[in-house]
C-alpha cells in the first residue's frame, strides 16, 4: 500500500514566457520497502532548460530533469507522472513519463539504478490558450507495482489513469505563463487613404482664334471663328476672368500649318500671336493684366493627331510625310499631297492655323485655420478632399479627427477614403466595433486597396485570427504600415528572424517587441525611449523590460504611466507573470492602484 506523505518539497518556481512543466520525483514508501526512497526525497534535484522558457507561436516548449541519488529508487518501483496545468476554466493532462526499477526493466522504459541513481528527463509541449495566463502547474505521481502496472490498459495515456486515485498531487510548481510575446494588439500602425487635397490648384481656361491660310488678320466672320462653340470659348474666357481669381500666367501661343516655307510660318506664327494679344491687351489692361505672346512655328504634333482623329481614307499617306528627314522634303510631300486631296486642308491643316490664348488662375481656398474649422462646425460648405484634408489638421486630437472623417461621409457616402480613414481612427482610440463598420463598408466600395487591406489585417489582429490577418497585410506590404503588421504576426507566430527583416523602423513598439523577444533587452529599452511618442503599449512594454532587468524603480514608473493612459491596464499588470517577483512589493502595488 503506497502512502501519501503528508508534507510536499518546498520549491518555487518563477517562470518567465511559459508554464514549466518540472517534474517532481516524489517516490512514496509501501509494504514491500519503498519507503526508504521517500527519507531522502530532499536529496532530488530539479532543473529546467532553458530557466527563462517562451510561448513560441502559441506554443509552450520545455525539458525539466530531475536528478535521483544514489540508493534511492527501489528496485521494484514503477513510477508514473502526469503533468497536469491547472487553471480556472480547467485544466490539461499532459502526456505522463514513466521509469521504472531495475527489477521491473522488462517494461521497456527508462530505469533508475539504485546503487547509482539516475536522471530522469522530460520533454514536452502544449498549446497556450488565454486562461492559462493564471494557472498552476500540479503533477500527479502513481507509484505502483509492476503486476499493478500490468492492469494499466494503455500506460503512455493520461485517460489511463483517471480512474485511479493518484498518491501524490504536488502543487504550484510553476505560477502562470508569461504571454508578452503574444502583445501585439493595439501597437499595430492603421493605413489612412490620401485626401487628394492640394494647397495649390492652378485652373486654366483657354480659347483658339482661327486665320486664313499664311494670314496673321483675325477676322470673326471667318471659317471656324463663326462656330458656335469657338464663340463660347470666347466667352466663357472672358466669364472666368471676371471671376476675379489671382492670375498665374496668360500666354498666347502662334501655330501654323505645317505645308508652305519653315522660316515663314514661324514669322507668321508668331504674328498670329501678337494680333490675338493685341485683342485682349484693352480687357487686360483695366484689370492691370498683360499677355505674353510667343510663336511656335509648324503644328507637326498636331497634325498626325488631327490625321488619325479624321475619317481620312489614305491616313497612311498622310502620316508618311514624316518619313522624310529635310523640312524641305517635308513640305513638298505635303503640298504633293494637299494637290492630290484637297480635302486635307480644310480637315486637317485650317484647324491648324491659329492661336490659343490660355489664361490661367489660381483657385482660391480657405486657409488651414478656416478648413479646420468649418470640417467641424460648418462641413457642408467644403469639398470631400478639403474635409479629408482638414482631418490631418488636428493630428494630436482623435476625436476631432473622427469627428471630420463621419462628417465627410455625411456629404459623401460613397467615399472611399472617409470610411477607411475614419475606421483607422477608430482602430487608434481602440473602437474596435465602429472601426470593423467603417473599413468593412470601404472595403465594399473598393476591395483592393492596400490600405483597406492593412486595417482589415488589424482587425482579424486583435480578433486573434493571426493566419487571417497575415492573408490581408501580404496584401498590404506596399506600405509601411502594412509591412510592420506584418512583422508583429511573425513575432506572434513565434518567427523572429522574420520579423526582424520586416520591422526595420527604429524607435518603434514592434521592433522593441521583437528585441525583448530575443533577449536583447538593453536593446528593447533604447529602442522605446527613443519613441517621440509615447502610448500606454509603449510604456507597459518598458515596464516589462525594466522588470527583466531587475530595475524596480523604472518599472514602476512606466507601469503607473501606462496605467494612468489605459487604466484597464491594472488587471493586465495584476495577471502578468513578467511582474510575479512585484506582486507583493510597494512600489508595483503604488504603480497600478
Amino acid at each position: 500500500m503506497v502512502n501519501k506523505f503528508k508534507s510536499m518539497m518546498k520549491k518555487t518556481l518563477f517562470l518567465q514566457m511559459t508554464v514549466v512543466v518540472v517534474l517532481g520525483l516524489f517516490l512514496l514508501s509501501s509494504c514491500n520497502g519503498t519507503g526508504k526512497m521517500a527519507k531522502k526525497l530532499n536529496e532530488v534535484t530539479y532543473s529546467v532548460t532553458p530557466e527563462v522558457l517562451e510561448s513560441i507561436g502559441g506554443k509552450v516548449n520545455f525539458e525539466a530533469q530531475a536528478k535521483v541519488p544514489a540508493k534511492l529508487f527501489d528496485k521494484k518501483a514503477v513510477v508514473v507522472f502526469i503533468p497536469e496545468i491547472k487553471y480556472d476554466n480547467g485544466s490539461q493532462m499532459l502526456e505522463p513519463k514513466i521509469v521504472v526499477g531495475e527489477k521491473e526493466s522488462q517494461w521497456g522504459y527508462q530505469v533508475i539504478p539504485k546503487k547509482n541513481g539516475g536522471t530522469i528527463t522530460y520533454k514536452g509541449s502544449f498549446d497556450y490558450i488565454p486562461d492559462m495566463e493564471v494557472s498552476e502547474l500540479r503533477v500527479n505521481i502513481y507509484v505502483m507495482k509492476g503486476k499493478d502496472f500490468s492492469a494499466i490498459f494503455n500506460p503512455n495515456s493520461a485517460n489511463s489513469y483517471s480512474s485511479l486515485s493518484p498518491d501524490y498531487i504536488v502543487e504550484t510548481l510553476a505560477h502562470g505563463i508569461i504571454i508578452t510575446s503574444t502583445r501585439i494588439q493595439n501597437g499595430e500602425k492603421a493605413s489612412l487613404m490620401a485626401h487628394g487635397y492640394e494647397k495649390v490648384t492652378r485652373v486654366s481656361k483657354s480659347a483658339s482664334y482661327h486665320f486664313a491660310i499664311s494670314s496673321s488678320n483675325y477676322s470673326p466672320n471667318f471659317g471656324m471663328n463663326k462656330n458656335p462653340e469657338n464663340k463660347a470659348a470666347i466667352k466663357e474666357l472672358e466669364g472666368f476672368l471676371d471671376l476675379g481669381w489671382e492670375v498665374d500666367n496668360i500666354i498666347v501661343d502662334g501655330w501654323a500649318s505645317p505645308d508652305g516655307e519653315n522660316k515663314f510660318n514661324n514669322k507668321l506664327s508668331e504674328n498670329r500671336a501678337i494680333t490675338v494679344k493685341k485683342l485682349w491687351d484693352k480687357t487686360l489692361s483695366k484689370k492691370n493684366l498683360t499677355a505674353t505672346a510667343k510663336g511656335n512655328g509648324q503644328d507637326w504634333d498636331g497634325y498626325v493627331a488631327a490625321v488619325n482623329a479624321s475619317s481620312l481614307s489614305n491616313k497612311s499617306e498622310a502620316l508618311a510625310v514624316l518619313n522624310h528627314n529635310g523640312m524641305e522634303q517635308r513640305e513638298s510631300a505635303i503640298a504633293n499631297l494637299v494637290h492630290k486631296n484637297p480635302t486635307i486642308n480644310a480637315m486637317i491643316l485650317d484647324p491648324l492655323r491659329r492661336a490659343t490664348i490660355v489664361i490661367t488662375c489660381f483657385e482660391p481656398k480657405y486657409s488651414d485655420e478656416e478648413l479646420a474649422a468649418l470640417a467641424i462646425s460648418d462641413p457642408s460648405k467644403l469639398k470631400e478632399p478639403e474635409l479629408l484634408y482638414a482631418a490631418t489638421l488636428h493630428p494630436n486630437d482623435l476625436d476631432k479627427q473622427y469627428t471630420i472623417y463621419k462628417n465627410a461621409i455625411q456629404f459623401f457616402p460613397n467615399s472611399t477614403a472617409a470610411h477607411n480613414n475614419a475606421g483607422a481612427i477608430a482602430l487608434q482610440q481602440l473602437n474596435n466595433s465602429e472601426a470593423i463598420a467603417h473599413i468593412q463598408k470601404a472595403e465594399t466600395l473598393n476591395a483592393n486597396a492596400p490600405e483597406i487591406q492593412n486595417n482589415l489585417g488589424i482587425i482579424a489582429v486583435r480578433e486573434g485570427k493571426i493566419d487571417a490577418a497575415v492573408n490581408y497585410l501580404n496584401k498590404a506590404k506596399t506600405l509601411d504600415e502594412g509591412k510592420y503588421n506584418a512583422g508583429l504576426c511573425e513575432i506572434a507566430k513565434g518567427n523572429f528572424s522574420q520579423a526582424q527583416a520586416l520591422l526595420t523602423t527604429k524607435c518603434s513598439y514592434g521592433l522593441a517587441l521583437v528585441q525583448l523577444e530575443t533577449k536583447k533587452t538593453n536593446d528593447a529599452i533604447q529602442t522605446l525611449n527613443c519613441m517621440d511618442h509615447k502610448n500606454a503599449e509603449t510604456h507597459y512594454l518598458l515596464a516589462v523590460a525594466y522588470a527583466r532587468n531587475g530595475d524596480k524603480n523604472n518599472m514602476a514608473s512606466n507601469l503607473k504611466e501606462a496605467v494612468k493612459a489605459k487604466p484597464a491596464l491594472k488587471t493586465t499588470a495584476q495577471k502578468d507573470r513578467e511582474f510575479i517577483k512585484f506582486f507583493s512589493d510597494p512600489a508595483f502595488l503604488d504603480a497600478i492602484k
